[in-house]
């Protein structure tokens, strides 16, 4: 019987052994999913603690050991920015707190939760627009995002517990046993008095999306612990379920992500961070500057680091801008730069030094500076203000672009809100004109667009070109501006961005379809009128039927070009030789192409070409070659008396642009070159799209093209290239212009923003339509534009990856411009593939500009 005692013992006392192994077990399995529900940062993870917590926030995706028994979370925390490779760092709260856009943080949060997500992460920590700090982690295979507020432990549990709304099943008495008081103690929530009913529950509060912060997990989860022994909390299974999600579905769904594409959205967004963040004040509604052409402006400078960054930058939109410090004769906008509390003083002395100006804009640019600042009296004398963080991607060079609207201005800074104390009122800048970015802003890639750095070099190597500009803008935004080689083969004068390039026949785009789309908007002429309603004297030729849109078509049966300059050669000169001949011997040494030679004695009349300027020979055609004005005249007849076909087939033609500045003079009633700049170049705020610019600039940054020993016999630099230009004093409607390629794109965007820039309206929407697009079925050109070929057993003239609606010109001189809505577009290169000689073909033999091209539309990785 003491047998059966003594087992019936030993049998309950290991029935009770086991219940409290399993009692052991699932207690510890309630501690680990307490300590899921904590985020601890890696700097305080104490790995000896036997429970992890659910999620370690890293700075870098360097993981910390972990509990073998237990995996954390790795979170990347975001909350005061991170530097990483990408061009720009992630913003830090203080600047996104400075962003107005509605839904940007959303925005920008998700992107990269994504983007740290493809490199590892398993989530991303950072505040939301209300500056709650929220932790985001995809939870399964569709790549939905949960997001959890995180609230310290236990200093911000109060505002969630006890809270009427959460009920359980499970409540504390009325009356706490002094143990309960003891644990709510010590958990920091023992704020009420016993006559309470506690009622929270846990489960409610976690569903709802909240997380614990906490710097010591051993403390603070060993209170959760001692609440959850002391029955205070109750957490069931799904609490568990809730925190936990489908890691491998997720892996999968991220592995099908484009890698690139996130990189560009992350990009941009980053950007759009910084720049959102600027913020405008205004008394007055002097911004943004819309009328350039009639701004007469000074930039003061009283940073502690003074730099040409900012007005280089303002050059670009206002190249007349000037230096405190150059002489000031007129003036109406006054820009200071300011980053110190004591240069207010000197800003104020500056202030009035210029008080003589009547009507001045004063505009105080500034970064990264305190309350106290924006609280200067000394600060009443300014009209606006605009303000930035001091954080390094914020350069002056940004602030600059936002001045001139550049970027659109949108941003609240809190540290400057005391500037409605001074009559100031936050307001906004919408972008208006071109920007400067990266390729990844716009949905480029970097990597790709380096491939163009290895074509050109090619080619500078194989002598195509001594050197090149190339541009490339999409969006409003320029993402590539480089300069590659030299002037010269001799390499003394490296190229750069300032540098002006002969542009050829580019000039049919950027000068004389401007002239005539505004003549054709206002009237003056009519592109379906024949040329007898427009040249006196017509009526008698055979060219008087011809209407100008065949003209810009080159449809008008116009043969391609009249040799002026050989027109005048003095013909005894040649001792009853040809001028010309296939084949070289000493007395035709002087090559002009493949084959084909001109005859060294051939001279020129005397009474058309002459060494020295007199009031006669007025016409300079180059550096040491004068023109007898007289023989303009006879260039006029030839091009009145030229040949015409009497098939109206598509054959390229300068012919028809004589006619065209032949009309321009006529109605304009002033020089076109005069016309052009009054009407658009000035208003447009560049100066760099000029002809005879040895008038403004010098030939230390104007890029040479022919040695020319067959007519001016010297080398051209500064004067055209063409010689029917040259002949008629340097200006003409196919030819003459000079340019770089920064203001080229200022005019193409122009054409891309369908007339429109910098707030100023200059054409219609359906002109540039109009003349931009197809006329014909059997000709690929527009009118005064040239565009792809759509029969591809035709060669094209641009890339086979450019749209349909794409439209731009080359130029002889080895220059493309190509303009693409489609993408929102612009491409330009410029080199001078002629110097030194004209018959250089190995730029176009290379396909160089095309396979730039090619290279730019692969590039493009999301529109």
């Amino acid at each position: 019987m003491i047998r059966w005692k003594l087992l019936l013992v030993f049998i309950i006392l290991g029935r009770m052994a086991n219940a409290s192994s399993q009692a052991d077990s699932l207690l510890n399995d309630y501690k680990e999913k307490l300590a899921s529900i904590f985020v601890v940062p890696s700097a305080t993870l104490d790995d000896k603690y036997e429970y992890q917590p659910g999620y370690v926030l890293v700075n870098k995706l360097s993981k910390p050991q972990k509990n073998q028994q237990t995996v954390s979370k790795i979170i990347i925390d975001l909350r005061d920015g991170k530097k990483d490779y990408l061009a720009y760092n992630f913003p830090s709260n203080e600047i996104l707190s400075n962003v107005s856009e509605s839904g940007f943080i959303h925005k920008i949060n998700n992107s990269a939760l994504l983007y740290e997500a493809k490199n590892g992460a398993d989530g991303i920590f950072m505040h939301d627009e209300e500056g709650k700090s929220i932790l985001s982690v995809f939870k399964d295979s569709t790549l939905s995002i949960k997001k959890y507020e995180v609230v310290r432990f236990p200093k911000e549990l109060k505002r969630f517990l006890p809270n009427k709304g959460f009920d359980t099943a499970r409540e504390v008495g009325i009356g706490m046993s002094n143990w309960n008081r003891f644990s709510w103690r010590n958990l920091g929530l023992y704020y009420f008095d016993n006559q309470f009913t506690l009622n929270p529950s846990f489960e409610e509060l976690l569903d709802k999306g909240v997380l614990f912060y906490s710097e010591n997990i051993a403390e603070d989860h060993a209170k959760l612990v001692r609440a959850y022994e002391n029955h205070l909390l109750l957490i069931e299974s799904k609490i568990e379920q809730s925190y936990q999600y489908d890691t491998v579905g997720v892996k999968n769904e991220l592995d099908e992500v484009s890698l690139n594409e996130v990189i560009v959205e992350q990009t941009a967004l980053r950007l759009s961070a910084y720049r959102n963040s600027l913020a405008l004040y205004q008394k007055r509604n002097i911004l943004p500057l819309i009328n350039v052409d009639q701004i007469n402006g000074v930039v003061s400078d009283h940073r502690k680091d003074k730099s040409d960054d900012f007005i280089n930058r303002a050059r670009f939109y206002l190249p007349n801008i000037l230096n405190a410090n150059d002489s000031i004769k007129t003036l109406n906008l006054y820009i200071s730069l300011c980053d110190r509390q004591d240069k207010l003083i000197a800003v104020s002395e500056d202030l009035r030094r210029i008080k003589d100006f009547e009507g001045v804009s004063k505009i105080l640019v500034t970064k990264g500076l305190a309350e106290p600042f924006f609280n200067s009296s000394l600060l009443n004398d300014f009209d606006a203000v605009l303000v930035a963080d001091e954080v390094d991607e914020i350069t002056w060079d940004l602030l600059a672009q936002a001045l001139f609207g550049g970027i659109s201005v949108s941003g609240i800074n809190l540290k400057a809100s005391h500037l409605t104390d001074l009559g100031f009122h936050n307001a906004g800048i919408s972008k208006s004109r071109l920007a400067f970015s990266l390729p990844e802003v716009v949905g480029m890639s970097t990597d790709t667009l380096k491939r163009v750095d290895k074509l050109i070099s090619k080619a500078i190597i194989e002598k195509a070109t001594p050197g090149a500009q190339l541009l490339i803008a999409r969006g409003g935004e320029i993402v590539w501006q480089k300069t590659y080689g030299y002037h010269t083969y001799s390499k003394r004068i490296r190229t750069s961005n300032e540098d002006l390039y002969d542009v050829a026949s580019v000039t049919k785009l950027c000068t004389t379809l401007p002239i005539v789309m505004d003549m054709y908007e206002k009237g003056i002429i009519n592109i379906d009128d024949s040329l007898i309603h427009y040249l006196p004297g017509i009526d008698t030729i055979d060219k008087k039927d011809i209407i100008i849109k065949d003209l810009l078509l080159h449809q008008a049966g116009l043969v391609s070009f009249i040799p002026f300059h050989r027109n005048a050669i003095d013909e005894e000169s040649l001792n009853e030789h040809a001028l010309y001949s296939r084949h070289y011997s000493s007395t035709y040494n002087i090559k002009l192409d493949q084959w084909f030679y001109q005859n060294k004695n051939a001279k020129y009349r005397k009474d058309v070409f002459q060494g020295i300027q007199d009031s006669a020979f007025s016409v300079q055609v180059s550096k040491n070659l004068f023109m007898n004005h007289n023989y303009i005249d006879s260039m006029k007849a030839m091009v009145y008396n030229s040949k015409l076909y009497e098939q109206k087939n598509y054959l390229y033609s300068d012919v028809g642009y004589h006619f065209l500045h032949l009309i321009m003079d006529a109605k304009l009633k002033m020089p076109i070159d005069e016309y052009y700049y009054t009407h658009f170049t000035n208003r447009l705020g560049i100066n760099r799209i000029l002809y005879k610019p040895l008038s403004k600039f010098s030939t230390n940054v104007i890029i040479p093209t022919e040695n020319d020993k067959s007519f001016r016999k010297e080398l051209l630099h500064g004067y055209v290239h063409d010689q029917g230009a040259a002949m008629i004093g340097g200006v003409a409607a196919n030819a003459g212009i000079f340019a770089n390629s920064a203001d080229l794109a200022i005019f193409s965007q122009m054409l891309l923003n369908k007339g429109e820039y910098g707030g100023v309206k200059y054409f219609k929407p359906e002109t540039i339509e109009y003349f931009t697009s197809r006329q014909d079925s059997l000709n690929r050109r527009g009118l005064g534009v040239d565009k792809p070929e759509l029969d591809p057993d035709k060669q094209s003239p641009a890339s086979l990856l450019v749209s349909s609606s794409s439209y731009g010109h080359t130029g002889f001189t080895g220059t493309m411009v190509w303009i693409d809505p489609e993408y929102q577009l612009i491409y330009i290169f410029l080199s001078n593939r002629i110097h030194p000689d004209s018959y250089n073909k190995k730029l176009i033999e290379l396909n160089v500009r095309t396979d730039i091209q090619d290279v730019i539309y692969k590039s493009i990785i999301s529109n």
